[in-house]
């Protein structure tokens, strides 16, 4: 009797096998996957890969003298003096165009700012 050949029949690992190489084919070589990477990529294993985050690098600084202010008991805060128009010789103010105060000396300046034209 002749030996009966088994035509056909793929193990699991050549069946995943060959589904690596048509997974990666026509990748770029940096994105192609190995046996065991495609495998967990393929049964949803995770790998994840933690990147630490680099620590900040500390700043320089220099210490620093603490220098007391001078006290000389004397308060520097205080009230400005309302300015007050002491003078005798603005007599009034009178406004021009557009809210443009302009100080009156005589009357004569009083009338001819009265009598422009607006």
């Amino acid at each position: 009797m002749a030996k009966r050949i088994r035509g056909g029949k793929l193990t699991a690992r050549q069946k995943l096998i060959a589904e690596c190489k048509a997974f990666n084919k026509g990748l770029s070589p940096r994105l192609r996957k190995s046996l065991e990477e495609f495998a967990a990529y393929k049964y949803g294993y995770v790998t994840a890969t933690y990147h630490s985050i680099p620590k900040e690098e500390v700043v320089y600084r220099r210490e620093e003298q603490h220098v007391p202010s001078l006290n000389s008991g004397v308060l520097c805060a205080t009230k400005k003096k309302e300015q007050v128009y002491t003078g005798e010789v603005v007599t009034g103010v009178a406004t021009m165009h557009k809210s443009n105060a302009v100080p009156v000396i005589n009357n004569e300046q009083a009338k001819d700012l009265a009598s422009m034209r607006r």
